[in-house]
């Protein structure tokens, strides 16, 4: 491996807060003719951006910068593995390093902003050791202060007409995940009384056609209901696997959203982030992994009643 990709072998996490389109544009076009200049491939998931035009007029020709035919992200998760899979193919190829650019469109998103946040912060740790550098573009004229304020934490470095600075208000993944009211807030419903309660799980073929008729009442699209029910079922075989009984359910079903835990007796997971990456086929991460990519949100935490997972799909 040669000097030039040394230099640039390991994550860099960089974000663009901007409020004029032109700004974007300079920096996207630089963002790629530097990643062209260094042999490595470029990854554009620009949506509706203009700076999508612009980069097409003058790129849209060269193999080694890819137009996602997606408009849009969809599960953070499913984003991060896509992303694993392409840059791991591509490195044992013998591509020297990637580079990516995404927008995260909050206004027409279907998931919390702090699900986005998490997402960030999953790639400074699922990606650290990756020759990988990104343009994570954000407009302040757009997007809420607050939002900003906790995106620009989860970014190492900030693009400026001047070139990239160190992030002073970067943080740590596992201190942004602590950090009060940027996690995924609880939902209202679990404040009323669940629609299903199950406080016996050990067969999963009657979990399942418990599961099924509790989720009629909601608008979620049956293919979603039906990964939901499936990643339900995997959560609660892991809690039998890896945790203590008894292992309990709760099903909150509102018309366009379904809402389940699964609380279990056992030590729990500390590490927010386990299941983000796809794991190897016999670590005990792989059945959280499956969920996380089955269901819209995966969160867990310890709470007075154990140790409790929590899944959503939305319509």
């Amino acid at each position: 491996m040669s000097a030039r990709v040394h230099q640039h072998a390991a994550l860099q996490h960089n974000a663009i807060f901007y409020d004029a389109p032109a700004d974007l544009t300079t920096a996207a076009e630089r963002f790629v003719r530097e990643g062209l200049e260094a042999g490595e491939v470029v990854l554009v998931n620009s949506g509706s951006n203009p700076v999508t035009e612009a980069l097409s007029a003058v790129y849209g020709d060269e193999k080694r910068v890819v137009f996602a035919e997606s408009p849009v992200y969809g599960r953070p998760v499913s984003v991060i593995d896509a992303y694993k899979r392409i840059m791991d193919r591509g490195l044992a190829a013998g591509v020297p390093g990637y580079r990516a650019m995404g927008f995260i469109d909050f206004d027409n998103a279907d998931l919390p902003w702090q699900e986005w946040l998490l997402y960030e912060a999953a790639v400074n740790r699922v990606f650290a050791d990756y020759p990988f550098r990104t343009l994570c573009p954000y407009d302040t004229t757009q997007v809420e202060p607050g939002i900003l304020e906790a995106i620009q934490s989860a970014h190492t470095g900030l693009v400026t007409p001047h070139g990239v600075r160190p992030n002073p208000t970067y943080l740590d993944p596992a201190d942004l995940v602590r950090h009060e009211g940027w996690r995924t807030p609880r939902a209202a419903v679990q404040d009323d009384p669940p629609h299903l309660v199950l406080d016996r799980t050990e067969n999963l073929t009657e979990l399942r056609l418990e599961l099924f008729p509790a989720t009629l009442m909601s608008t979620v699209p049956r293919q979603k209901v039906d990964d939901f029910v499936t990643a339900v079922c995997e959560v609660t075989a892991n809690a039998w696997r890896h945790g203590a009984p008894p292992v309990r359910l709760r099903l909150w079903t509102e018309v366009d959203t379904l809402l389940c835990t699964v609380t279990d007796q056992g030590p729990g997971i500390d590490d927010a982030f386990v299941g983000y990456a796809r794991p190897s086929s016999t670590e005990a991460s792989l059945g959280l992994w499956a969920a996380r990519q089955l269901c819209d949100v995966l969160d867990f935490d310890r709470t007075r009643d154990g140790f409790e997972v929590r899944l959503v799909a939305y319509a």
